[in-house]
């Protein structure tokens, strides 16, 4: 089976793995100004959460945002990711966002199972809130 995941012009995905910390980078398309961070959690038994964040990473990375989708690693990799994603020359100077298994969130374009049409309408705001304070300027 081969899993392919779209992206954005210029976007870069790359493999990261150091020691127990497995990971995905997305790296928005080369801009003049360092990005903002998000790690996104994807560790854990549940393949949809694993698929989410694998996904939403792309997608933000689309959206201007240096995103790390951790695939593996013990109770520190979230930290571990951030400071690690923190010290890229890409990423801007504040401290990245991390965001936990249940903060995942897609947007609606991309069908669920058993998805009611309401949650679809509140996905879109989800996402919107989520790319909004990912890639909100500092300042």
């Amino acid at each position: 089976t081969v899993q392919r995941v779209l992206v954005d012009d210029g976007v870069r995905v790359r493999r990261w793995r150091e020691g127990t910390l497995r990971a995905t980078l997305a790296l928005p398309a080369p801009g003049a100004r360092p990005a903002p961070a998000v790690v996104l959690d994807g560790r854990g038994e549940d393949p949809a959460t694993t698929a989410t964040a694998r996904l939403a990473a792309a997608l933000l990375a689309s959206h201007g945002a240096v995103a790390l989708h951790l695939e593996t690693g013990d109770d520190d990799a979230p930290s571990e990711a951030a400071g690690r994603l923190a010290a890229l020359p890409a990423t801007r100077e504040e401290a990245p966002i991390v965001l936990a298994p249940d903060e995942l969130v897609l947007p609606s374009g991309i069908p669920r199972d058993g998805e009611q049409k309401g949650e679809a309408a509140d996905r879109v705001l989800a996402w919107r809130a989520l790319v909004a304070r990912v890639t909100a300027t500092a300042g």
